[in-house]
């Protein structure tokens, strides 16, 4: 049993807690820490869970009965609370972004070097049964050389509180749900992301301090091209899809439970899985699954600290390709 301590009780907390308890044959939810006692109360009662509240997480990384934490802070404090966690030689989970900058993974990376620890980016869109199975097929060469990618995350919402301010966030949407079609990318390109051009704007957010709204083209080291779109103005594309790959043979394309594969001059070809709650509920429950099946030596982990800072120079570069307004290659940031 992999007993748990969870830093930071806000709205994302829920789905986090949802995941263990979906896994409560693995993990045990040991303390809740936050400096809002009423969010860690509220948390604590939502889900009946008998666990201890601290106002600060550090007082909680001095149990000795716990042996994971799970971030969960706003993004600018997540640096500091995975070397305060690795350094009182706890196992870590970070939800998005595991930091803000490519100097602070690189920070972190050498922290984690000569211990026994795992440190665990969330990129909980990976863990799910379509992006898996896109993955699987591309690589095993279903669509031959792979030459255009798309991922992308777009959902209207009215942004408050420390979302608005670019000290906390470290940016604006593309590094908080923009974040995920980034990971997405690198995932299924294979890291392959040589440059970025980006744009971005702020059309229904205009209070925030950061952008609302960004679109990435991307060259890939192959010669490849991309794009990532991500918004918080506005609904996904009609007939969007979480993610697009097109070769030499044909294209996949779906969601997190469903898969398109078309081949040219046939009819597509679809699959979807079944799911416990609902597609994005579910990706947390499977990314806890995986989280403690390498913790327990049973899986090699498959999104590691290399990953997120790949994902991390991306968004860097995008950032400085807005400020510039030229493409910028990964190796300048």
């Amino acid at each position: 049993m992999i007993r748990i301590g969870l830093i930071g009780c806000g709205g994302i907390a829920n789905a986090h807690v949802n995941a263990y308890l979906h896994n409560k044959d693995r993990f045990r939810i040991q303390a809740l820490a936050d400096v809002s006692k009423e969010a860690a109360e509220s948390l604590k009662a939502r889900f009946g869970l008998e666990a201890q509240i601290y106002n600060d997480y550090r007082e909680l990384l001095k149990r000795e009965d716990i042996d994971a934490v799970d971030i969960m802070l706003p993004h600018n404090l997540h640096k500091v609370a995975i070397l305060d966690s690795l350094n009182a030689g706890k196992h870590v989970i970070v939800e998005k972004p595991l930091c803000i900058t490519p100097s602070e993974v690189e920070e972190v990376a050498e922290a984690l070097k000569g211990t026994n620890l795992k440190l665990f980016p969330g990129h909980n869109q990976v863990f799910t049964p379509g992006v898996q199975e896109a993955k699987r097929m591309a690589d095993e060469g279903y669509l031959g050389r792979v030459f255009f990618i798309r991922t992308q995350d777009c959902f209207p919402t009215r942004i408050k509180g420390w979302r608005l301010r670019k000290s906390e966030m470290g940016g604006g949407e593309l590094i908080d749900t923009g974040y995920h079609p980034t990971y997405l990318m690198n995932y299924l390109s294979g890291g392959r992301i040589s440059t970025v051009y980006a744009l971005s704007g702020k059309f229904l957010n205009r209070e925030m301090e950061g952008e609302d709204t960004a679109f990435l083209a991307l060259k890939l080291e192959d010669g490849g091209i991309g794009n990532i779109h991500t918004s918080w103005a506005h609904e996904i594309p009609s007939q969007g899809h979480t993610y697009t790959l097109i070769g030499e043979r044909g294209q996949l394309y779906g969601g997190l439970s469903s898969l398109h594969f078309k081949v040219p001059g046939m009819s597509e070809a679809k699959r979807e899985w079944p799911v416990i709650r609902d597609p994005y509920a579910d990706s947390f429950i499977n990314e806890m699954r995986h989280f403690a099946d390498v913790l327990e030596g049973k899986a090699k982990q498959i999104q590691t600290v290399e990953d997120a800072e790949r994902v991390i120079r991306v968004i860097a570069a995008a950032y400085k390709s807005i400020e510039t307004g030229r493409p910028v290659g990964l190796n300048e940031v």
